[in-house]
């Protein structure tokens, strides 16, 4: 598998289906893993309508893994809180168990208005109440045996079968044929733990990933336990002359671009209403001139989109020629539903932050409300998917890290660079959580 995706996926995975969170995550940096090809099957299981998952297998040596019953329990009060919502369990905020790596979140660019991203909330939205939700996938690979054993972490990971099915309905889809199957850890990369260590550590103890090479080699699909789905296409697919666009192109034709494919590629999103919208926030990390379009459904009512638009979205990225390389299909487990929580208003969360009552995604400390620039209402990656208000700030540019590389306060045209970091304040009614995150100084606390 090629390198460059495989970082990128498990980095779509952990933070761009919350598009919240700081997108620096990545696998280690050793050689990566071999794979073993499989010839199809005639009998391969076909594609699934319903790609529920059930709980991992409980695997040899290891102690039963609490239900999602008694996982979703043990994060929660036993004495639920009672205001006219029914009983709610409260519910511990910040809870991101993610490992292997990532950095600040903070933006070197001309203005906040560089992170247009498209979310469905604005600040006029009266909303009272948003659903919160268990993260029954949070026990992947990342997080070690005796976590999740000690704070009652589901351990629920899709089968190879359930994989492989997600994989291939994807495949149909697109009308390719597959060609063949890896799975990874491959047999001999088992096989070759086992000779060096005498065992076989336990993230590769089961599958993580089933990857489908179709269309002749032309398209790569490859399925997580999480049955988060990526499409790499090679050589890139290209687009219609009026779409095959650079980096440098204007909100509005990027946003045409994204109808297009929408589209074109409708069949793959499952969407009644599918929304796209720029990903300034992509657009604005990472480096090249790749550019990133997102697309959620917008059916429904505001609650029920802004759900959409952070938990089951996709995510396309487009190369520096304007051709589609990648299409992200992201479409979180929401089954484990906790209940409908009472939220605090914008006005209340900038309260919130000046009290030091906020998980700061940055590595500068919140410099005051009068640097607030934008506000908006996301979920994050956490054990419990809940929302959080996403309150942007100017910084001195010389506390982002891309000036650390570049050392540049101003753009090749000469348009003054300014700094922007982003801090998280929970949406939920501070009497609903447990452990209210209170700042003390250090990176994402």
């Amino acid at each position: 598998m090629n390198k460059s995706i495989k970082f990128l996926g498990l980095f779509v995975a952990l933070t761009a289906g919350v598009l919240g969170c700081q997108r620096g995550m990545g696998e280690s940096s050793g050689s990566m893993p071999d794979f073993v090809s499989i010839s199809p099957s005639a009998s391969s299981p076909e594609p699934s309508s319903s790609q529920a998952s059930e709980p991992l297998k409980v695997i040899s040596g290891e102690e039963p893994v609490p239900s999602q019953s008694s996982a979703a329990s043990s994060l929660a009060d036993t004495e639920p809180v009672s205001e006219g919502h029914g009983d709610l369990p409260k519910v511990i905020a910040g809870q991101q168990y993610i490992f292997g790596g990532g950095g600040g979140e903070d933006y070197c660019i001309t203005g906040i208005e560089k992170l247009e991203d498209g979310n469905p909330w604005t600040e006029e939205a009266d909303l009272k109440t948003l659903p919160v939700y268990q993260n029954l996938y949070v026990s992947s690979s990342e997080i070690p045996k005796s976590m999740r054993m000690a704070e009652g972490l589901t351990a629920k990971r899709a089968s190879q079968e359930e994989m492989e099915a997600a994989a291939r309905d994807v495949a149909q889809k697109l009308g390719t044929a597959v060609d063949s199957m890896e799975v990874y850890p491959s047999e001999e990369l088992i096989q070759r733990f086992k000779t060096q260590n005498g065992e076989v550590p336990e993230e590769y103890q089961y599958v993580n990933s089933v990857t489908l090479s179709c269309g002749g080699g032309t398209i790569s699909i490859e399925a997580d336990t999480k049955l988060d789905v990526s499409i790499v296409f090679t050589p890139e697919a290209k687009l219609p002359e009026q779409y095959t666009l650079t980096a440098d192109a204007s909100y509005e034709e990027q946003l045409e671009r994204g109808k297009y494919v929408a589209a074109e590629y409708g069949k793959l999103f499952q969407m009644e209403n599918p929304v796209p919208y720029v990903n300034g926030v992509n657009n604005t990390i990472w480096d090249g001139r790749a550019s990133w379009c997102g697309i959620y459904d917008g059916t429904g009512d505001l609650e029920k989109q802004i759900v959409q638009y952070s938990l089951s979205n996709a995510l396309l990225r487009f190369n520096e020629r304007g051709e589609l390389s990648t299409i992200w299909l992201h479409n979180w487990d929401l089954s484990e539903k906790l209940g409908d929580y009472p939220i605090i208003t914008p006005e209340e969360a900038r309260e919130k932050l000046k009290e030091g009552k906020y998980i700061n995604g940055s590595y500068t400390d919140f410099p005051g409300e009068e640097q607030i620039a934008k506000v908006e209402l996301i979920y994050r990656n956490e054990v419990i998917l809940m929302p959080y208000y996403r309150l942007y700030a100017e910084i001195p540019v010389e506390n982002t890290r891309e000036f650390d590389f570049s050392q540049q306060k101003e753009t090749p045209d000469g348009q003054p660079l300014k700094g922007y970091a982003a801090y998280y304040v929970p949406a939920v009614r501070e009497e609903y959580i447990e452990k209210m995150p209170s700042h003390d100084g250090r990176f994402n606390q």
